[in-house]
């Protein structure tokens, strides 16, 4: 499993976009831990189900080499029958293309509620 992201320090800001597929709800919450992965800020949070974009702009890419970014999302059935699925997807984009190492993809059978974490580490 991948953990590191490599972003160029010289290509400005970094982003990060939370998708939820198979038309299923979600929450998220985005903490960036500092280089001994403590002191987590929240830099991103929100709901796929809104008209507000779930990208988030982490600022320029050279003050973040050697922090940690993790991703919580809690994905839940809009039915309760069987069958349902979810796909959570996570990019780390600069310059609006994927950084090496910066996507992060689950999906699978989906009754009730799921949560997904994730994290990589930015170097």
């Amino acid at each position: 499993m991948t953990t590191i992201a490599k972003i160029d320090k010289n290509s400005g800001n970094l982003q990060i976009e939370i998708i939820i597929g198979y038309a299923q709800q979600g929450r998220y919450k985005i903490r960036l831990w500092d280089k001994d992965r403590r002191n987590p800020k929240v830099v991103g949070e929100g709901v796929n189900w809104d008209e507000i974009a779930d990208t988030f702009d982490l600022g320029p890419a050279n003050k973040l080499i050697n922090k940690t970014l993790s991703w919580d999302v809690i994905v839940t059935a809009l039915q309760s029958k069987s069958g349902q699925f979810y796909c959570v997807t996570v990019i780390l984009k600069q310059k609006g293309k994927p950084v090496e190492g910066g996507i992060f993809q689950e999906s699978g059978p989906l009754e009730g509620s799921k949560g997904i974490f994730g994290l990589r580490t930015l170097v």
